[in-house]
Formats: C-alpha cells, structure tokens, sequence
C-alpha cells in the first residue's frame, strides 16, 4: 500500500459524499459488517419488511455493526502514526481505558489526535469477556476512537453489550450474512 503525498492510497477509489469529504462508513467491505440483531424489529418495522427482503440502500449506516477486522481495516486505510491505549481504572468487576490516536495527515488536513474513552464490567459484557474487563474497556475505546473520528454512525463489534450480559461479544453472536452498504 502507497501513500502519496496528499495522504490518500495509491489506486485505491475514495467515495466521496455530497461535501466531497470522505464516507468512511461507505469504504467498509461488506464482509466486515452485520446487521444489529438487538435493532432487528425496529429496523423491520421501519421498512415494512424482514431485512432479508431489504435493498441495501435501504438500510442506515446505523443498521449495522462493525467487526474488529473492520476497525482495524479502517484504521489502516485511514492511516496513523500511532494509537496509544491507556488503562484508566482496573478492578475485577470494572475497567476503563482510554485510546489516543495520532492519524497521518490527509489532503488538506494536517496530522490529528483522537481520543475517546470506554468502559467494561460484568453487567455491559457477557460470558467469556467478562474474564477479560481491560482488553474489553481497551478494544472499545479504540473502535470508539475510530468511529468518532472517521464520523462513522454504527456500533463495533466490541461496544455490544447488555444489562446482566445480554449482549454480544463473542465473534459469533449476534451476526448474520452481512448486507453491504449500498
């Protein structure tokens, strides 16, 4: 992968929205997304059909969650000088950290740092990640920090949780075939 000097990927297309920014949310492979299954009724009672019967272009970017591959793919693609994930607070029921991102400069843009925060405890994680309290809070506040930065208006992967560990946080739960952005 080749970087010219604006910043953008060689040979790579950048789609572009009405503002000709970026629509970072429109550059994530299909293969990386999933519908929220915890928003599925709504989501079919908002068009009148099972998802399986939508267009893609039905859909809203928040109709979807991204996987971890997906923010890893996001933050490569994005480019960034470093990310910095720091443990706020540790206990065996409760952890938060914060995440730091240095992104490489891009067109016009000189080099930015992001940050944003996020927590992990035993009732917002479930079954085997609730053994894992500082990865959670970590790997959260790193996808938080790329989704807010790059503008991205869907839930990671790792942000699902759920009172008394509902939630998904297994790579498994909670995924269906993807349903590509249209």
């Amino acid at each position: 992968m080749k970087r010219l000097p604006n910043g953008l990927i060689e040979g790579l297309t950048y789609v572009r929205d009405e503002n000709n920014q970026i629509n970072w949310f429109r550059m994530i492979p299909a293969k990386f997304l999933y519908i929220n299954q915890e928003k599925r009724a709504a989501i079919e009672k908002r068009l009148g059909k099972k998802i399986e019967e939508a267009d893609p272009g039905e859909m809203l970017d928040s109709d979807y969650v991204i996987n971890a591959q997906g923010i890893r793919y996001l933050l490569d693609l994005r480019g960034y000088k470093s990310s910095k994930v720091t443990p706020l607070n540790c206990s065996p029921d409760y952890a938060a950290a914060s995440c730091e991102i240095t992104f490489l400069p891009l067109e016009d843009e000189a080099e930015q740092v992001f940050s944003a925060a996020a927590s992990a405890h035993t009732q917002n994680t479930k079954s085997w990640y609730q053994k894992y309290l500082v990865e959670a809070s970590s790997n959260r506040a790193q996808a938080r920090a790329v989704r807010f930065f790059l503008k991205i208006n869907c839930v990671a992967q790792e942000e699902l949780g759920g009172a008394g560990g509902s939630g998904g946080d297994s790579m498994d739960d909670n995924q269906s075939s993807p349903i590509g952005p249209a």
